[in-house]
């Protein structure tokens, strides 16, 4: 004989367990629903927001455009001069670079300290632009194309008039000077400040550069400006200035 299963006092069924587990498993299920419908909702309310911004700032007319890439050719002496915005390759910085330290040697001035890496680098940050310029070598194809130039510039601005383009270096190789390549450099950047609407074209010249002065004040009808004093701080007095003043 078998005797008969008799249930503990102690032990509750097992039903209520069952249910409880299931109604745990529909609020988890339902508490992930309303989740990932609120982030869902959230990033549909910040997508929107964005929007709304880039509208707004469109509409306010305040949004930096990236400047339309020129390239022009223009007829110099014995030839044709090609320019070009310079791009974020090895041998437009070398180019760049190469200027640089052309413009130091003519003037007599230091060697610049900046490395091809640091000039790439801020290139790449957009911290200025270049126009290159170019001459057809001997086969006189595009593909074979000798750097004659450049012009390394950027944006700056005046409360007073607004948007300026300002010229950082004007370079031509000693050889191929006065066939008017700095000329044409010159004038393309005044024909983009021109068209893009800004208040001057201005740059900054050495005294002691009596030939480039000449030519700009006769040839070219630029303004000297004599009541302003050209101040710096540069690094070490940079460090001295701020000294141990909070930030």
């Amino acid at each position: 004989l078998i005797a008969p299963h008799k249930e503990s006092p102690h032990r509750s069924p097992p039903y209520p367990q069952i249910f409880k587990g299931f109604l745990l498993r529909i609020l988890v299920v339902e508490m992930s629903l309303r989740g990932a419908q609120l982030f869902t909702a959230a990033a549909l309310g910040f997508a929107a927001a964005g929007l709304v911004c880039c509208v707004w700032v469109k509409k306010m007319g305040i949004s930096r455009k990236k400047r339309k890439q020129w390239h022009s050719v223009k007829a110099i002496k014995d030839g044709e001069c090609h320019l070009r915005h310079a791009e974020n390759t090895n041998r437009d910085i070398k180019i760049l670079y190469d200027a640089v330290h052309g413009l130091a040697k003519h003037l007599d001035e230091a060697v610049p300290n900046l490395s091809v890496a640091r000039l790439h680098k801020d290139f790449n940050a957009g911290a200025f632009e270049a126009l290159v310029a170019e001459i057809p070598g001997r086969s006189g194809t595009e593909e074979e194309m000798v750097p004659v130039g450049a012009a390394i510039f950027f944006d700056t601005y005046s409360t007073w008039n607004g948007r300026c383009l300002f010229v950082e270096d004007l370079y031509v190789e000693p050889k191929f000077r006065s066939k008017g390549i700095g000329t044409v450099l010159l004038r393309a950047l005044a024909a983009m400040a021109l068209q893009e609407g800004y208040c001057r074209l201005q740059w900054e010249s050495s005294r002691t550069n009596l030939h480039a002065n000449s030519y700009y004040l006769q040839a070219v009808g630029a303004v000297q400006v004599d009541d302003r004093l050209l101040w710096r701080l540069p690094g070490d007095r940079l460090a001295a200035f701020v000294g141990d003043s909070p930030i």
